[in-house]
């Protein structure tokens, strides 16, 4: 028995021993691209995602715009969307160690993935004014719209001039200088998007089905198709300056009139909804609806083909520094309400 305690206490006094230590020691030291990645162990969709819309904000917004936050500023004259550029859908341009990961494969001749550029979180507002003045009024001609970087002094600048649905950026649809804007479309993953080289800001040009499942998340009554071009209902997102960007349909689900569009196949009347409800008046908005990429113009409206976001700003943009030039910031031109 005296034998049996004995071992009895040393095995006691082993464990507190090894208790003692493991409180001692340091937690282990964490490399950023390590901490990045255990950050990511929550899939990032539409149930996941943080959607916070104030009832005070257009139900335009309320409506339509998931994984955001979205504010009136103090006097009432902007809506800050907050959102954080993150695609809420799987993607070869997540890194290998984040759930929405999905390996690469071509989707056709030429196709090929940007290497090294992964998606990065980024913080980022537009003020979007809510009853935004025109410049001058005059529809955008083919010289306003010509796919060239700084060739109008309404031009968006490169980079996020708008926010998507789905919390996606939406980038002016150039390319830097030398570069054409047409051969991007072969780095796209399979929502239409891809990230700034190296900055991790992922970001659409074009029409994209990642929009329409919002739609369909949030009117499934009305919205079955995801397919651009064939979708019940067809809203991509909003401009900082607050053009409105719409796909083959209205948001009452009927074919635009095309014999009233300009250069960037954009035209003004009352936004309404399924259900006769005006949601803006007299509101420009471009519609990105095409079959195929061409320089034609299959539309019959008189111009180019266009099957990008929009080129050149149809609003004024007062309080970002440089009249008719707005993009995403870091803070709002207002603070929240």
């Amino acid at each position: 028995m005296f034998v049996n305690y004995y071992i009895l206490i040393r095995l006691i006094l082993f464990i507190l021993s090894i208790i003692v230590i493991s409180c001692n020691k340091p937690p282990p030291t964490i490399a950023p691209d390590e901490e990045s990645e255990t950050s990511s162990d929550t899939t990032y969709n539409l149930e996941t995602c943080t959607t916070d819309i104030a009832t005070d904000v257009p139900e335009f917004f309320q409506k339509y715009f998931h994984c955001v936050k979205a504010r009136m500023s103090e006097s009432g004259n902007y809506v800050n969307i907050y959102y954080n550029g993150k695609l809420p859908f799987e993607s070869w341009y997540y890194s290998s160690s984040h759930t929405n990961h999905i390996e690469w494969y071509t989707q056709g001749t030429g196709y090929f993935q940007i290497p090294n550029a992964y998606i990065q979180e980024v913080d980022y507002v537009i003020s979007i004014p809510v009853n935004p003045q025109p410049i001058d009024g005059a529809t955008k001609e083919a010289n306003a719209v010509d796919g060239i970087v700084g060739n109008d002094a309404n031009e968006y600048p490169l980079g996020s001039v708008g926010c998507a649905l789905d919390g996606v950026n939406i980038f002016n649809p150039l390319a830097a200088p030398g570069d054409v804007i047409e051969d991007e479309v072969y780095t796209f993953d399979l929502y239409s998007g891809h990230p700034a080289g190296p900055s991790g800001i992922y970001h659409y040009h074009t029409t994209s089905k990642g929009p329409l499942e919002v739609l369909k998340k949030k009117l499934p009554n009305v919205v079955t198709q995801i397919t651009p071009g064939s979708a019940e209902i067809e809203l991509y997102g909003i401009m900082c300056d607050g053009v409105v960007v719409m796909g083959c349909k209205e948001l009452n689900g009927n074919s635009p009139n095309k014999s009233d569009w300009d250069a960037q196949n954009g035209h003004i009347h009352n936004l309404i909804d399924e259900n006769g409800a005006v949601l803006f008046e007299n509101r420009y908005h471009t519609h990105i609806c095409y079959d195929i990429i061409t320089e034609e113009d299959t539309d019959g409206n008189g111009y180019q083909e266009h099957e990008y976001t929009p080129e050149s700003s149809y609003y004024i943009s007062n309080g970002t520094g440089n009249n008719n030039v707005c993009g995403a910031m870091s803070s709002p031109i207002e603070p929240d309400r």
